[in-house]
């Protein structure tokens, strides 16, 4: 013999009661009961909101970037995972930084600049 387990009594604005079944003991299922608090909006989060980072151009900015990183990391102001993100790509940065000669870090070339000649892909027929 099965028993009937309850459902939610929560009336939707259509008037169709939510099918879920409820809480033991309770009338309402665990979204409708009323002790339930609300889920906080995930845009207004403070971890959702961006913040001013100076673009990586040389070491000291680096290490201005990474410790903004950390200080947001440690009040609780950017997650994880986004700040995971962040530091990886400011490793890359550093890495290409330490490569790159000091003439050429971030530079525009300047429209004066000639653009380099065309290799030919095969020698010209004879």
């Amino acid at each position: 013999m099965q028993t009937k387990t309850p459902t939610c009594h929560h009336r939707f604005p259509d008037n169709h009661r939510c099918g879920s079944p409820a809480l033991r003991g309770e009338a309402f299922c665990y979204y409708h009961h009323p002790d339930r608090r609300p889920v906080a909006n995930p845009y207004a989060r403070r971890a959702r909101r961006g913040f001013p980072l100076t673009p990586p151009t040389d070491q000291p900015s680096l290490q201005n970037a990474v410790a903004e990183i950390i200080v947001r990391l440690a009040a609780n102001q950017l997650d994880v995972h986004r700040a995971r993100l962040i530091l990886h790509s400011l490793q890359i940065a550093s890495r290409n930084l330490s490569q790159s000669p000091p003439t050429s870090r971030w530079a525009h070339q300047s429209p004066s600049t000639p653009a380099p000649s065309p290799v030919p892909a095969s020698p010209p027929p004879p």
